[in-house]
């Protein structure tokens, strides 16, 4: 989905690390992250590492991880799924499920 901004609209923005900034509207609070994320939320996903065989590690807000199945990555044809991903370091990404104890 893109938007168009005209020329001396104010957005907000949240810094997340490394220069880098999200235009995502749902932000986490530091109090009680991952209660506040429900399946289908639009997150802002940064690149943690990769799980051999399984898929990669991503850290939604801080102290705040989630995980990525390959098959889940991307619809795309890709000879190597953890290079694309790792090589966006920071992407949009949309919780698909919680566990029992409500970790992303």
């Amino acid at each position: 989905m893109s938007k168009k901004y005209s020329v001396g609209q104010s957005i907000s923005v949240t810094y997340i690390g490394g220069g880098q900034f999200s235009l995502l509207e749902k932000q986490t609070d530091v109090k009680d992250k991952s209660s506040e994320y429900k399946k289908g939320d639009l997150v802002t996903a940064r690149f943690v590492k990769h799980i051999k065989g399984r898929g990669v590690t991503v850290q939604i807000a801080d102290g705040l991880f989630g995980f990525i199945e390959m098959c889940e990555i991307t619809d795309e044809i890709s000879g190597n799924v953890i290079k694309y991903l790792a090589d966006k370091s920071v992407f949009a990404a949309r919780v698909i499920d919680l566990d029992k104890n409500g970790r992303v």
